[in-house]
């Protein structure tokens, strides 16, 4: 056997680097199956048979030269590494409704009660050491909510207090009515915390700013019109935004803009504005507890509240509990009974139980500090989301089967699989899409698939071979005609 050329051996370079550069931004956007114009043209059949390449199996895997996203916001959320603790099979002691980190590594579910998690177990804390149980005392209560500050303290709240930690140990305590579950904090940067309080018993003094020496609450007087107050966001100019039962607030430098939203004017004692976040764009995106015409999740836009849209997806049918962007720019929403939804741009995709997660149901969502992302489902369980190092892809992603026979990285970036029942093919930008039989496809089994040294494409199909040139704009899609043997000819080996 002759050794190979100069020219065989770049093409060869050429396409292990199509490869890794496709490995490298694979992109799983929403899956485009509208169907091509077939790409092969069923010749005279041959009279050799294809010998298939490979072996079946369930998925197609690819490795990644690299990653580059804590989470890709290029993958579907299913090609992450899924990781579930359940209450009902024991390997969860509890769900959750809030979570925090601390400096040590450690995460922090709050149920009423607070368990740690050390990446292996979980396990209950009632308290410091040197203060005893911090829930079983009249003036704290039930624990709704935790945070880990940027100095590496926690601070826990309480129904009627909150509890600032340092090493685990208690350095201040204060007695604060009125917290709730929701997204009720935000950090200063010299480390003091606001707070707004969301129960119906607080008329008045709805914000409160807390250092380890003292609390200072502001209400009406201050400037801020409304009371409670369900979530709180820092505008980033020394104000904040305010989510009331009925409205928005803008308070900023003792005076407020107040936007009422018209579809809560009947909300009055039920929790409205759960969530608020700035995007990327320093958008302001708004969740709302109640599901329904003008209600939902949505943008601040020009002073008024609109549901997002898209042709597949419409916002005002959430439930939103809490929502947070992560650090590649993902708005991830948690919602009551419809799962978690993430956002990127205008693709929206969505992971429920009858994905894997513990519950339809989940009360928070967190990006710990190594990009991985955790939700909380109150009863049910702990869920945790990685970018895996291989990408995979199947028929959930849009393969025609799960059943390839074997991968073939063109020149030109794409990666063709060949399946039962069909020829797939992934883009660069990692859209796919199959060819069948309707589409042109001169049989049911793909065994074998091979580019020449001009960049012609040959397929075995069932027991025939066909070929599969470039047409003049460089794309596949046009069938010749019978080639005369000649140098450089494609040569198979048939089973008689």
């Amino acid at each position: 056997m002759s050794r190979g050329t100069a020219g065989e051996k770049t093409a060869t370079d050429g396409r292990y680097r199509a490869l890794l550069d496709f490995l490298s931004a694979t992109a799983q956007q929403p899956r485009k199956m509208a169907s091509r114009r077939p790409l092969l043209r069923r010749l005279r059949r041959s009279r050799t048979t294809i010998v298939a390449m490979v072996g079946s199996c369930l998925a197609l895997v690819l490795f990644l030269a690299g990653t580059a996203h804590a989470l890709d916001p290029n993958k579907h959320i299913t090609k992450y590494i899924h990781t579930c603790w359940r209450v009902r099979d024991g390997s969860a002691p509890t769900g959750g409704y809030a979570i925090a980190q601390t400096s040590d590594g450690f995460l922090w579910f709050v149920s009423g009660d607070m368990f740690t998690f050390d990446g292996v177990r979980f396990t209950s804390w009632d308290g410091p050491p040197n203060g005893g149980s911090i829930t079983k005392g009249a003036p704290f209560g039930q624990i709704v909510q935790a945070f880990g500050d940027h100095a590496g303290g926690l601070w826990v709240f309480g129904l009627r207090g909150i509890v600032h930690l340092k090493g685990r140990v208690v350095t201040s305590q204060f007695q604060l009515e009125g917290l709730r579950t929701l997204q009720n904090f935000s950090e200063d940067p010299d480390g003091s915390l606001w707070v707004v309080r969301g129960n119906n018993a607080i008329s008045d003094n709805p914000l409160c700013h807390v250092t380890d020496r003292a609390v200072k609450c502001f209400g009406k007087a201050d400037g801020i019109p409304i009371s409670p107050v369900n979530s709180i966001l820092a505008d980033g100019k020394g104000g904040f935004w305010l989510g009331g039962q009925t409205a928005l607030v803008h308070w900023h430098d003792g005076v407020s803009e107040t936007y009422p939203i018209e579809a809560l004017k009947s909300n009055v004692g039920q929790p409205g504005i759960a969530g608020l976040a700035r995007g990327p764009d320093g958008a302001l995106w708004i969740g709302i507890l109640a599901a329904g015409p003008g209600r939902g999740l949505g943008r601040f836009t020009n002073g008024v509240f609109q549901p997002f849209v898209t042709p597949s997806f419409d916002g005002s049918k959430l439930r939103v509990h809490s929502m947070i962007f992560d650090r590649d720019g993902n708005l991830w929403v948690a919602t009551y009974g419809m799962g978690i939804f993430r956002i990127h741009g205008y693709i929206v995709d969505h992971y429920g139980r009858t994905e894997g997660l513990a519950s339809d149901s989940v009360a928070a969502v967190f990006e710990d500090r190594e990009g991985i992302l955790w939700a909380a489902t109150p009863g049910e369980g702990i869920d945790k989301f990685r970018d895996p190092p291989i990408a995979s892809f199947s028929a959930l992603e849009g393969l025609g089967n799960d059943f390839p026979q074997g991968v073939l990285a063109s020149r030109d970036g794409t990666i063709w699989v060949a399946n039962l029942g069909s020829l797939d093919h992934i883009e660069r930008n990692g859209t796919i899409a199959s060819i069948r039989t309707q589409d042109g496809l001169p049989g049911n089994r793909v065994t074998s698939m091979l580019e020449d040294r001009a960049g012609n494409m040959w397929v075995g199909v069932d027991d025939g071979l066909y070929p599969n040139e470039r047409s003049s704009n460089g794309r596949r899609g046009r069938a010749p005609g019978a080639r005369n043997p000649a140098a450089g000819s494609t040569w198979c080996r048939a089973n008689m």
